[in-house]
């Protein structure tokens, strides 16, 4: 919070940092998971390191991507509330703070609500993206 103090700045290092981390775990676990016959191929057809990367390497590891992308994007979403709570001028962790302040015990838990549906139907399309894509 010193370096970036408090606004959208720090929201958007933070939805960065926990992208970039959880795509980067899953990326390096699908790479330890790659059949060694995969490099075996590209050498034995004499695929250049683009056409290797392009061709084996982005299908393979494409389900991996995309699990990482499902698990940024849960984890984003839990990252993004609380980190606009502290912006505290608009969205839904302000309207839970206020609801707070104000005793309106009602409105902070339907705002609560609301915001695990939105998770929800983020991770529905995520799992119906990531299956259209593994499908085809």
């Amino acid at each position: 919070m010193v370096l970036f103090g408090v606004g959208g700045v720090l929201v958007i290092f933070l939805v960065a940092m926990a992208t970039v981390w959880s795509n980067a775990l899953t990326v390096v676990s699908g790479m330890h998971g790659l059949d060694p016959i995969y490099q075996q191929l590209a050498f034995t057809l004499h695929a250049t390191p683009w056409e290797t990367l392009q061709t084996m390497l982005l299908s393979a590891l494409a389900p991996s991507i995309l699990t990482g992308v499902r698990l940024a994007l849960g984890i984003d979403w839990v990252i993004i509330i609380p980190a606009k709570m502290l912006e505290v001028s608009s969205g839904l962790g302000y309207k839970i703070l206020n609801a707070h302040d104000r005793l309106a015990y009602d409105e902070m838990l339907a705002m609560i609500l609301v915001i695990g549906l939105l998770g929800i139907m983020l991770d529905v399309f995520a799992s119906r993206l990531i299956h259209q894509c593994r499908v085809r």
